[in-house]
């Protein structure tokens, strides 16, 4: 009983229990239940600090994303056509 396993007994290929043994390793290995809602009221005490203004951050957030993000220069592209060192019979 010191590994938690539930006693039991094998006999070929089957598994065999004594209801009596059942319920004194349910009674040993019994957890208390803890109320969630009394345990919160301990760990979450009143901040002193001001509410968070949550829209605030996100807005913050979204303005300096866009910010950072690549703003390509305005008229034509840059394309590469070719690196214009070629003759025609291809030597450099």
């Amino acid at each position: 009983m010191a590994a938690r396993e539930i006693p039991h007994y094998k006999i070929g290929r089957l598994v065999r229990f004594k209801k009596a043994e059942i319920d004194l390793w349910m009674q040993s290995n019994k957890k208390e239940c803890v109320d969630a809602g009394e345990l919160s009221r301990g760990l979450l005490r009143p901040s002193k600090r001001p509410p968070v203004d949550a829209e605030r951050i996100v807005k913050k957030a979204i303005d300096s994303s866009r910010a950072e993000r690549y703003n390509p220069p305005h008229g034509k592209p840059d394309q590469v056509k070719g690196l214009g060192k070629e003759v025609p019979d291809g030597t450099v």
